[in-house]
């Protein structure tokens, strides 16, 4: 008579949304249970380690084997499972069992504008602001899969899926030009809660100067022909503008006999001052044009003439 056969094995591999690293899943338990028909024929838990599991002495038969497997905290992170035909005397190798996520990623949306030039003014013009490139760095603080991009300014905002919900550092950073290489303008940390399903919503959030990065302006003018007294120049206009964008960044009017005036906060590049003002004999005029260097007050000097 033909030898009797003995109990068999069934081995199998696990994944967790493709990820075979059980610390790299997130998971630290799996409950094992094998079923036949309806009946539970073997349940366990194991702690999660290597790629896979062999399960011992099993009758020939057809089992389905269900996999969950959980968090340290005890949440359960994801399902699977997978039949096999068990043949005795042999290890029935049943492959990989695919376990899925039970969790919804979250997503977290933002706009980004600049305190420029002061922290009372929120602009989002990035061509006023004079940011080119956001880099943004989403980061889970207690470890796992977060984001980081780079975007041009000009696209305004972010919307960015697939977060896994718990705390994240955030982490904006805004980058323009001057003379051809990259300077930090801008930036802002914070702490953000994903919640699991849903969008978390920031809005507008505000990136900060990084001060050594801007200018001031001191602009010291005379008039040609004599004092402001002398030719009623009792007020003189100055205007700044940066010529990368032809943008008016300030106007402001004080009295001709202060001779000089500091105005703080600009973005570096070049610009051109205008002195103007109005006097007995008619309208003067002057203009320098020059490089505003970061992290330096940069000197104007403006010789007003009477115009033609």
């Amino acid at each position: 008579p033909p030898a009797p056969v003995g109990p068999g094995d069934i081995t199998f591999d696990w994944s967790f949304d493709g990820i075979d690293d059980c610390d790299a899943a997130g998971v630290d338990e799996v409950d094992v249970m094998v079923v036949v028909g309806e009946a539970v024929f073997l349940q366990e838990t194991v702690d999660c380690f290597g790629r896979g599991l062999t399960l011992t002495d099993f009758d020939a038969g057809r089992y389905d084997v269900l996999l969950d497997g959980y968090s340290r905290s005890g949440r359960l992170l994801f399902q699977g499972e997978g039949s096999v035909a068990v043949i005795g005397d042999r290890n029935n190798d049943m492959g990989t069992i695919h376990l899925v996520s039970l969790e919804q990623p979250g997503e977290l949306g933002l706009y980004w504008g600049f305190l420029y030039p002061t922290d009372d003014s929120l602009v989002f013009d990035c061509a006023v602001a004079g940011a080119d490139t956001i880099f943004v760095d989403i980061n889970p603080v207690m470890g796992g899969e977060g984001f980081t991009g780079t975007f041009d300014c000009a696209e305004e905002g972010v919307l960015v899926s697939g977060l896994d919900a718990g705390r994240y550092e955030v982490s904006l950073i805004a980058e323009g030009r001057y003379q051809g290489s990259d300077i930090v303008l801008y930036e802002t940390f914070f702490d953000v809660d994903i919640v699991e399903g849903a969008v978390t919503e920031l809005g507008d959030v505000g990136l900060a100067r990084v001060f050594e990065s801007f200018a001031d302006i001191e602009i010291s003018w005379d008039v040609a022909g004599g004092s402001c007294n002398q030719l009623g120049t009792d007020e003189v206009t100055l205007v700044i503008t940066r010529l990368d964008g032809n943008i008016e960044d300030d106007v402001v009017t004080v009295d001709c006999d202060r001779l000089y005036a500091v105005r703080e906060t600009f973005v570096p590049g070049s610009y051109i001052i205008e002195a103007l003002s109005s006097g007995f004999d008619g309208d003067f005029y002057g203009s320098q044009t020059l490089d505003v260097a970061p992290n330096a007050t940069t000197v104007a000097d403006v010789e007003m003439v009477l115009m033609p």
